[in-house]
């Protein structure tokens, strides 16, 4: 199947901040939302600076589009939004020039068209173009010098350095990502059944138990999971941080205080998790609840090769450093052998006997 590419219009100043949530989102007006629901998880966003005159990065879709306003572009909240994976991100004066690339078109005078809005579908010819020059480009960077005076988004003086400036760091991300087409089951064992685990070896505990809001309905094996999980979250975080929570899908809690927090991976496309995880530390930064990525066993490199890519590591805490992995088997024995002395139990045995670090040594 032939790869689809879209053009993603940004600023300078709009790229810096998407560089500041790993570029896992990118964001449109509301008077896109016809247009952008045409685009697919999978396929590919071309990043292109205006005032600059840029192509700056492929940026994957990895969601349907949805509707949000929680803040991150400070010029407009652009809330129709599709979450995204980074292939290729690089500093404006590590970006291609659009004359570089335009004899190769096919058809130069359509881009004056195209620049005036996004997204905009472009041809496979010319998304292949710049797909083929961007991935050249993190091989060899070549830096192209920008006009002082079109810097004027500096506002006459320059910013605290950040991953996206540090000269440093021309590439953000390197492309090695393979994106699944598909959102099947890869696993025999239910991902309800895991979760209920999770559930009755916290309440086993005596903690208090939180289960996504996609998930209050369930009753697994006749184990109700409104009756035995919380209907509220103690309201300690602002509003936006409260929805990524609210979500996920197993928090333990002890008191007021979120004491593990556990994103079940069960589909061939394991980034909701990751994505969740990743929304969570960037908006709360010093976030003190352990993290966990639940999945079969035979994705565990997967889950460790993904936790160890750039857009995590580059977080201000990076993911590697605060979520673990547990394998399906590994919590289905432990569930087995402890069910009744859960209550002589801590919270601190799930990295003491479940988990593992995800670090690559």
């Amino acid at each position: 199947m032939e790869q689809t590419y879209w053009l993603d219009l940004f600023t300078p100043e709009t790229w810096d901040e998407a560089a500041k949530i790993g570029y896992t989102v990118t964001g449109f007006r509301r008077l896109r939302w016809k247009g952008l629901s045409r685009i697919n998880e999978g396929d590919v966003f071309v990043c292109y600076l205006t005032r600059v005159s840029r192509f700056c990065g492929l940026l994957a879709a990895a969601s349907k589009p949805f509707l949000d306003e929680t803040p991150i572009w400070k010029s407009d909240p652009f809330p129709a939004r599709v979450r995204t994976i980074p292939l290729v991100t690089l500093q404006p004066k590590f970006s291609i020039p659009f004359d570089n690339l335009v004899a190769k078109f096919v058809s130069a005078t359509a881009w004056r068209g195209y620049i005036r809005g996004s997204p905009m579908k472009l041809p496979l010819q010319d998304g292949q173009v710049i797909e083929s020059a961007l991935l050249s480009a993190v091989k060899s960077p070549k830096e192209f010098l920008i006009p002082e005076k079109t810097l004027h988004f500096y506002r006459g003086r320059r910013p605290k350095p950040t991953a996206a400036l540090v000269p440093s760091a021309p590439l953000l991300t390197v492309p090695s990502l393979e994106l699944p087409l598909t959102d099947q089951p890869v696993d025999a064992t239910s991902a309800d059944k895991i979760q209920s685990m999770l559930v009755q070896i916290g309440l086993g505990m005596r903690l208090s138990v939180w289960v996504g809001r996609d998930s209050r309905n369930k009753v697994v094996d006749g184990f109700d999971f409104a009756k035995a999980c919380l209907d509220l979250l103690p309201q300690q975080f602002d509003p936006s941080t409260t929805r990524i929570i609210e979500y996920i899908d197993v928090l333990w809690l002890d008191g007021n205080a979120i004491v593990a927090a556990f994103e079940i991976e069960h589909t061939t496309s394991i980034y909701s998790g990751l994505l969740r995880m990743s929304d969570l530390i960037s908006m709360q930064p010093n976030i003190a609840m352990p993290l966990y990525i639940v999945a079969a066993d035979e994705k565990r490199d997967k889950v460790i090769q993904e936790i160890n890519r750039p857009t995590f590591r580059m977080l201000r805490r990076p993911l590697v450093d605060i979520c673990r992995f547990i394998s399906y088997d590994r919590l289905i024995k432990f569930f087995e052998a402890k069910r009744d002395e859960l209550a002589y139990l801590r919270p601190e045995i799930v990295n003491e006997k479940l988990a593992e670090e995800c670090k690559v040594r």
